[in-house]
């Protein structure tokens, strides 16, 4: 098995993709890391002790072992930057169900999802 990578960061309510972080940083992608952690160490904050902070103040990583666990055909692909909307670290990831697909969520905690034909049903917990 191979070591986990970080794929991705959570900060601010907000998934984000180590480009569009880098971004935000104002710096470059492959310096991120460097960059956050000299931030973390004037701040006082413990990076590898990630119950001692909150990702509403700085970013937590979030590791390859980590991702795309949740991710379905129904509901798509979850682990996306929410600024960007890519997928952390799977190209080929399930692709997100177009809007337009009718959803209905009924009483039992599933969701019905009917084909464009109309032909299939699928039913899935609701999220």
């Amino acid at each position: 098995m191979s070591n986990p990578v970080i794929e991705g960061y959570q900060f601010a309510c907000e998934n984000w993709c180590p480009k569009c972080l880098s971004d935000e940083f104002g710096c470059a992608e492959s310096d991120l890391e460097s960059v956050l952690d000299q931030i973390a160490t004037d701040a006082g904050i413990n990076r590898d002790d990630e119950h001692s902070y909150d990702s509403q103040d700085f970013p937590k990583r979030i590791w390859s072992s980590e991702t795309h666990g949740q991710c379905t055909q129904l509901a798509g692909c979850v682990d996306l930057c929410m600024v960007c909307g890519d997928p952390f670290g799977l190209a080929d990831c399930y692709p997100i169900p177009d809007d337009d697909w009718p959803r209905v969520t009924v009483d039992s905690g599933f969701t019905s999802i009917v084909r464009e034909d109309g032909s299939t049903v699928i039913h899935a917990p609701a999220a």
